[in-house]
């Protein structure tokens, strides 16, 4: 067996975890408002810094991965994860829960998408599209581990000593993962090797030569414009049932539909780009999130909002797995780590504004219809620059 689906398999546990801390937070908050006397949105605070300051430090992490490999920078990542939530479990004022969650676990959050993604663009080149595809599942299987592993530690232990817990076993668990992870296959046996299709020679850009391309620039737009939307259904459909006079527990359903879809999106989005290639399926994926956002705009029925969150799961999932494909495929796998990370930074950060723009067109339309109008134009102007990075890449 290729070694490479060895490393697919640790990048899949070590993103369950590491996301699975991520998500589980929000089982938390209502414990940490009580304790702590603070406002759900101020608990939610130290959340968006983390999202924030992770996202800025793939730019660091990125190039570490290139220099010395995956392993050593997991290590510290997963040693953050456990450490930043036992200073959650022990918070006792607002600083402290900055420090722990918007701090510690950023840093340790930074070491998590990258650092794995990146890794596995260096094993593989002609099934690298389903390669990224079955690593990144799981981000999908995080949204129902990290908080269901969390209600339970809850209710067996206590909030505090849950946090303590959920901090050792996942950010054990990419610890371990990180032992195994081994940056490319060398001089050894490599995918590209079995393929039954000629493969175009790829790329080796530099860090410094990707960001003097017009193609780095036009990509980093491509992914501003789709992430600055993508965040805010997942931190807003679950008060959008409400609006319409459907009972709360509807939700839960909506974000449950949203995963439902990433576990279809991203397996699809990794075969299609496999046999045509990773701009055509990027292009193809931000069609269905702009027809996802076109759908919410006239969504009142039940079942629409239901479908209409699966097809945005579909969209919003496959375009985040196939980011590390089309960086590799644009300027080769050499120096993924930093290429990926810089442009991770840029969307990241449009991403971490998103449900906050969001939140207040709301609260000035009491709607959320120009908010998603918003998403369509976005969606659609992104496609059309995905069309253009064939004649600025040249691939």
């Amino acid at each position: 067996m290729y070694f490479g689906w060895v490393i697919v398999a640790l990048a899949f546990v070590s993103l369950t975890a590491s996301y699975g801390l991520l998500f589980g937070y929000s089982v938390f908050v209502p414990h940490l408002s009580e304790a702590l006397g603070l406002s759900r949105a101020a608990v939610l605070a130290p959340f968006s810094v983390c999202v924030a300051l992770y996202s800025l430090l793939s730019l660091v992490t990125g190039r570490l991965t290139d220099r010395l490999g995956p392993r050593r920078v997991m290590l510290v990542g997963g040693a953050a994860l456990a450490g930043g939530y036992a200073l959650i479990g022990q918070a006792e004022t607002t600083a402290e829960l900055f420090i722990g969650m918007g701090g510690v676990v950023g840093v340790g959050m930074s070491a998590a998408y990258i650092p794995t993604t990146a890794t596995v663009v260096r094993w593989f080149l002609a099934r690298r599209g389903l390669a990224l595809a079955l690593a990144s599942m799981g981000l999908s299987a995080s949204m129902a581990a990290g908080p269901f592993a969390a209600v339970s530690l809850i209710d067996a232990f206590g909030w505090r000593p849950a946090a303590l817990a959920l901090g050792l076993i996942c950010g054990g668990a990419v610890f371990l993962c990180a032992m195994g992870m081994r940056r490319d296959p060398g001089e050894g046996a490599f995918d590209a090797a079995t393929s039954k299709r000629p493969l175009p020679p790829e790329p080796a850009l530099t860090f410094a030569e990707a960001r003097r391309t017009p193609a780095y620039w036009v990509l980093a737009g491509v992914f501003v414009l789709t992430w600055a939307i993508m965040f805010f259904p997942y931190s807003h459909l679950a008060s959008l049932p409400a609006d319409f006079g459907y009972a709360a527990h509807h939700g839960a359903g909506l974000i449950g539909s949203l995963g439902a879809g990433g576990v279809i999106g991203r397996p699809a989005a990794g075969w299609f780009a496999d046999r045509t290639s990773p701009r055509a399926a990027l292009a193809a994926v931000i069609l269905v999130q702009a027809l996802a956002c076109g759908v919410f705009i006239w969504a009142e029925a039940l079942w629409v909002l239901y479908a209409a969150s699966a097809l945005f799961g579909v969209g919003a999932t496959a375009g985040v797995t196939l980011f590390p494909a089309m960086v590799g495929s644009m300027f080769g796998r050499l120096h993924v780590g930093a290429i990926s990370g810089s442009i991770f930074a840029i969307g990241g950060l449009a991403g971490s504004l998103g449900p906050l723009a969001a939140g207040y067109i709301h609260d000035v339309t009491r709607a959320y219809t120009l908010a998603f109008a918003i998403g369509v134009g976005g969606n659609l102007l992104a496609v059309g620059l995905v069309t253009r990075l064939r004649s600025f890449s040249g691939n």
